[in-house]
């Protein structure tokens, strides 16, 4: 048997993203990402999300519907 059969499998190591309201890493797949922005923009969830859309309604007038 060769060594990469005895230690089991790989581990893939995922780049985390940073949520723009609070700061906790998340993988960017599982992010909240608003698509009114001029940049990416990564939130770890809706409760950032909607506390991240009142804080730039007046930078983003179309999110204000």
């Amino acid at each position: 048997m060769s060594a990469s059969m005895i230690s089991g499998p790989a581990r893939t190591t995922q780049q985390l993203v940073a949520c723009a309201v609070c700061g906790i890493e998340v993988p960017p797949d599982e992010a909240v990402v608003p698509e009114v922005t001029d940049r990416l923009t990564y939130l770890c969830g809706f409760e950032c999300y909607a506390r991240w859309r009142a804080a730039t309604a007046t930078s983003y007038p179309s999110l204000s519907t």
